[in-house]
């Protein structure tokens, strides 16, 4: 290792062995951070005034544990997921119809997204189970069967596929020409997903002429910079183990 690497890993704060997300964002950065097996962050209404407490209730407000008051919110009640699963093993089921929750604010590229997620059979074409927090955003992380891209106004294919109804770790960093996707510890799949801004999060989101995602969503970290290998391995595990997803 050169000596500016030394200096440069010394500079940043990195996630403890313990794997706790929240030392990321010890030094200010932009971003959110969504974990629904924390019961406390979920609210069935967008004021978050009422308690998610079991499975089927529907979520209007979840929580952003990051710091930053990037709480992801969906106004409308027929627009809501629905918390499932149970304790050791929750996550919040978007219905490929209209589910979705939403936060904007102010997000530039490089952008870094660690997320655990399963598509569940019946996906749309052109489904996104992420966008930026307008219908125009970018950072997509988008389905078309069991292919999955990732966008910033260009598609990168992320090859090496799991199957539908199979949980997953997914990497994505949207940097220009200098993005990449990763599923689980696999390949690394590097191009040019294109530069647009992503102005906040989208979960479950969709345009008019695109379809929403049928999913499961069970956790979420994106910040606004590019991470470090050993930042990215420790989230990897940290949201592996909130799918059941063996690495």
């Amino acid at each position: 290792m050169l000596f500016q690497d030394i200096v440069d890993l010394a500079a940043r704060p990195v996630i403890s062995l313990l794997g706790n997300p929240a030392t990321i964002f010890q030094a200010g950065n932009t971003g959110a951070w969504y974990d629904p097996s924390d019961l406390s962050t979920l609210f069935q209404n967008s004021n978050g005034t009422t308690a998610v407490t079991q499975a089927g209730d529907p979520v209007g407000y979840m929580a952003d544990k990051s710091g930053n008051g990037n709480h992801a919110i969906q106004a409308t009640a027929g627009m809501r997921p629905t918390l499932q699963g149970a304790a050791g093993g929750w996550y919040l089921q978007f219905d490929g119809v209209d589910d979705k929750l939403r936060v904007a604010f102010t997000f530039a590229q490089p952008i870094t997204r660690v997320s655990a997620v399963m598509p569940v059979t019946g996906i749309a074409n052109s489904a996104r189970m992420f966008a930026g927090g307008n219908d125009e955003g970018g950072q997509f992380l988008w389905a078309t069967g069991n292919i999955l891209y990732i966008s910033s106004n260009s598609l990168l294919q992320i090859s090496g596929n799991p199957a539908l109804d199979t949980a997953f770790v997914m990497t994505e960093c949207h940097n220009g020409a200098s993005s990449y996707g990763t599923i689980n510890n696999g390949t690394k799949y590097s191009g040019d997903a294109n530069t647009n801004a992503a102005g906040g999060i989208s979960i479950g989101d969709y345009r008019v002429d695109f379809a929403p995602a049928k999913f499961r969503f069970y956790g979420a970290l994106a910040i606004g910079r590019a991470l470090t290998d050993s930042e990215i391995v420790h989230l990897r595990v940290w949201m592996a183990k909130k799918a059941g997803v063996t690495l």
